[in-house]
């Protein structure tokens, strides 16, 4: 292997700091080195970077141990056009993200091209994937990798408790979601169960915020319906009450957010009240009538609108 080239532990680190009830447990320094300097070769990086940092970690995940961001300046095999950084995800060996790793990345690499709908401009891309090609110390098998662009942002949860969100954004964040993600793909049967703010990435643009869906493993569990029986829609319909109640609390949250002071029940009630013929069509069995959806939002958006006004 090349000689090891150092990435940034600092956010992977912290997360463990202090906390002594976490489920995962950290790797050692032993398998971050050996980390260091095996995704360096995978990557086919640029000898100039090897006498710097060229990537940070992030904290773990359900599926993956790690997502090393690389910034766009570095050069590597899987460089992304227009500026745009890189993540390599490296999954877990054991658990639930160790045992779905194999499927998820055989899914996004020759499946997930099948879904009607993709690519999207809002849904993180994946352009790479496979095993390590080496093995950490004390393990028995290489782990599996995906390379996936790097969305820039912070998650919807993140925003929405973390600072005060105008009636203007508020109204951008909730057309960018089901304009630009959910209705596009539920009217083509792409649909997913597993909706959570946490899945979620607002990012700047030139004409204000946008969301971008961050967590797309969590297209996987209905592949087989959504590509070879399309017109099944058993599971697909069994789970859209999941992620339509996330979805409602997504919404929830950032109105609560543009809402804030006395009366909280009294207007989590009138944002409930707002939703409610958007959210009725979108649990009906089948398809989502786009035209129709999009109407519905249209109205949602503008009594959200005059109920955040007030």
């Amino acid at each position: 292997m090349i000689q090891a080239m150092p990435l940034n532990w600092g956010n992977y680190d912290d997360y463990f700091c202090g906390d002594k009830t976490r489920s995962q447990k950290p790797i050692n320094e032993i398998k971050k080195r050996m980390l260091e300097s095996g995704t360096a070769e995978l990557l086919e990086l640029d000898p100039h970077w090897q006498e710097t940092t060229w990537g940070a970690c992030s904290e773990p995940g359900c599926y993956g141990v790690t997502v090393i961001r690389i910034g766009s300046e570095v050069r590597h095999k899987w460089n992304l056009e227009g500026g745009r950084a890189t993540g390599l995800k490296i999954f877990h060996l054991e658990g639930f993200g160790g045992r779905k790793a194999k499927d998820l990345v055989e899914f996004h690499l020759n499946l997930r091209s099948h879904y009607p709908g993709l690519p999207n401009a809002q849904v993180q891309e994946v352009i790479g994937g496979g095993r390590l090609g080496f093995k950490l110390p004390d393990e028995n098998q290489e782990r599996y990798f995906l390379v996936q662009d790097w969305i820039d942002g912070v998650t919807w949860n993140d925003l929405v408790r973390g600072q005060s969100v105008s009636v203007k954004d508020a109204e951008m964040l909730v057309n960018s979601l089901f304009g630009g993600i959910i209705i596009p793909l539920w009217s083509r049967g792409v649909m997913w169960w597993d909706v959570r703010g946490d899945n979620y990435c607002v990012r700047p643009r030139a004409d204000g915020l946008e969301v971008v869906m961050i967590d797309t493993d969590s297209l996987e569990p209905y592949h087989k319906e959504i590509i070879e029986t399309p017109s099944d829609f058993t599971k697909r319909d069994l789970k859209k009450l999941t992620a339509l109640r996330r979805l409602k609390t997504m919404i929830k949250d950032l109105s609560a957010n543009v809402l804030r002071g006395a009366g909280a029940k009294r207007k989590d009630q009138q944002t409930e009240a707002c939703m409610g013929p958007f959210f009725a069509h979108l649990s009906k069995p089948g398809l989502v009538d786009q035209g129709q959806a999009q109407d519905l939002l249209d109205d949602m958006l503008m009594s959200l609108k005059n109920l955040w006004s007030r």
